[in-house]
């Protein structure tokens, strides 16, 4: 068995701190700085509705409904599989259904500015009701939510945290 000497590690992880630290999938250099975001802004494969004070992280909503007339099991077992996302969304993999006060956000945000393309219709969440077999519904045309049986059909939209 071989060993290292120890001022060896010193200069390697001396070598990997100079390189960049992994932030996002990707090495970001020291001397870069971290992007600022905005709500409404195109990025991390989807439209920015929440951001923090410093604009660095938030979540996105994908550019564009994953699934319409779906139930809830398929809308929540679908909403990560490529094939329902335009190019810049199938790069991720962590996609999910938004919370309840998530898909407020996206209708007053996004929605009420014309922005996202969202349809009037009824958008899945992962809020429960008091019933297992039912879960929230927002109604992008009102702005209200309801409770649906998971075996109505409404419109899907993936959110990703980043």
């Amino acid at each position: 068995m071989k060993t290292l000497s120890l001022s060896a590690l010193a200069g390697f992880v001396a070598l990997l701190l100079s390189c960049g630290t992994a932030k996002n999938g990707k090495v970001a250099m020291h001397d870069e700085p971290e992007p600022k975001y905005a709500i409404g802004d195109t990025a991390h494969g989807g439209i920015v509705f929440i951001v923090n004070a410093e604009g660095t992280h938030g979540i996105v909503a994908a550019l564009q409904d994953q699934l319409e007339n779906s139930h809830y099991q398929d809308s929540y077992d679908l909403i990560n599989d490529p094939r329902f996302h335009d190019q810049d969304g199938k790069q991720y993999f962590d996609w999910r259904l938004p919370k309840l006060w998530e898909a407020y956000k996206m209708y007053m945000n996004l929605h009420l500015v014309n922005q996202g393309n969202f349809s009037g219709s009824g958008y899945w969440t992962l809020e429960s009701g008091i019933s297992f077999d039912q879960k929230h519904v927002l109604n992008f045309s009102k702005g209200v939510d309801h409770m649906a049986d998971k075996g109505d059909t409404y419109r899907a939209r993936g959110v990703r945290v980043f």
